[in-house]
């Protein structure tokens, strides 16, 4: 990972932006939820979402060494148990953290309902499941810094490795009493994984395994749309000219309600737009 080649901070910050409406859209259960459940999901806050499914849920709290607060969401146990908030894990119980990937958050893992979201699937299996967020997420602030600060945003999956994933991994163990947790990541959260344990090897004593979906290492292959749009549509300048450092909910949020409908032809034309970005695989694609 020495020789990672990291893009320019506005690349990196244009990509989240033209991906941002992907990474929503995967999360969003078209086919069973009408436009107002739809619309409660998008705006709901993710603690909120998870005691509507039945679930206890804990919000926890964790700084960086650079300042960043990080809001960490924990599902302790399934819908069939009663447990006392704060309550010691039991013994031989299972501890996951589970890392979104780009442009993501909490609400990746989630959205899809009880049936059919990791977190729940694994929170009933017996699993004590923390949900991070990373910096840059709805989810995460800053002891000195607003949102509407440059500065707040020069980061990448660098910053993730070296201060927020380590930050979140210890405050677990603090909680749990553990000395060692499972890590799941995806995509960028597994980016965020290599970097950590390239910089700072000492964490592998602190993970019993890790489970890397989607991984990235390395920054090639790149869909040549993706590209195109970039440069084409002079997406960071544009966003630079404007002073928009980070991604706008409401700017995601207003795309996916104007786009992304329940009419079958609005939602042929989000899948298409995706199978454009990242490759066509129906039967992974929850339409």
């Amino acid at each position: 990972l020495d020789n990672v080649h990291i893009p320019g901070l506005y690349f990196w910050r244009g990509l989240k932006y033209y991906l941002g409406l992907v990474c929503l859209y995967f999360g969003n259960p078209l086919p069973e939820y009408s436009s107002r459940k739809l619309h409660y999901i998008h705006l709901c806050p993710q603690p909120n979402l998870i005691k509507a499914a039945g679930y206890p849920v804990e919000k926890h709290r964790v700084t960086t060494r650079d300042g960043y607060i990080l809001q960490m969401h924990r599902i302790p146990a399934g819908r069939r148990v009663v447990r006392r908030i704060d309550e010691p894990v039991a013994k031989g119980k299972k501890v996951i953290m589970i890392v979104h990937g780009l442009s993501g958050s909490s609400g990746d893992f989630v959205l899809m309902g009880p049936e059919k979201s990791l977190s729940y699937i694994l929170a009933d299996a017996g699993y004590d499941v923390w949900l991070a967020n990373l910096r840059g997420t709805d989810y995460s602030s800053h002891v000195n810094l607003t949102k509407n600060e440059q500065k707040f945003w020069e980061f990448s999956f660098h910053e993730h490795g070296k201060y927020d994933v380590p930050a979140m991994i210890d405050h677990v163990l603090n909680v749990t009493g553990m000395e060692k947790i499972i890590y799941l990541g995806h995509s960028m959260g597994s980016t965020s994984f290599f970097t950590m344990m390239s910089m700072k090897p000492e964490y592998n004593d602190k993970i019993s395994f890790c489970v890397a979906m989607g991984a990235a290492v390395y920054l090639e292959n790149v869909k040549p749309i993706a590209k195109l749009a970039l440069v084409t549509l002079n997406v960071t300048n544009i966003m630079r000219e404007r002073g928009v450092w980070g991604i706008q909910p409401a700017l995601i949020q207003g795309a996916v309600k104007n786009l992304c409908t329940l009419n079958q032809p609005e939602i042929d034309l989000c899948a298409y737009f995706i199978f454009s970005l990242i490759g066509e695989d129906r039967e992974q694609h929850d339409l």
